[in-house]
């Protein structure tokens, strides 16, 4: 962030593409499993956005880029599926 500061002082476009996925079934999902793929897929895009905040300019565009995982269900990849609507809602929800 510091070098976009001081070149240009500010964004125009953010795009954060993050994401991870790993196959388990619910009697295999462990805790760190879980905190693997949500802190990647979730935390680490807000984190992110949240940085940027003071660089992007009025008017300016940010683009998370889920997947269609987030509306549909794949045996083995709930907490994938589930990390990524996380992501959707977040993006619908804080303007």
């Amino acid at each position: 962030m510091d070098t976009i500061k001081s070149t240009s002082g500010h964004l125009d476009v953010l795009v954060i593409n993050a994401g991870m996925s790993e196959y388990a079934r619910l009697d295999e999902i462990s805790e760190s499993h879980y905190e693997q793929i949500f802190g990647l897929n979730v935390r680490s895009p807000l984190f992110a956005l949240q940085a940027a905040l003071p660089l992007l300019k009025p008017g300016a565009s940010v683009v998370l880029i889920g997947s269609i995982a987030d509306v549909i269900g794949t045996e083995g990849y709930g907490v994938y599926s589930a990390s990524k609507a996380a992501l959707r809602s977040f993006a619908r929800t804080d303007p």
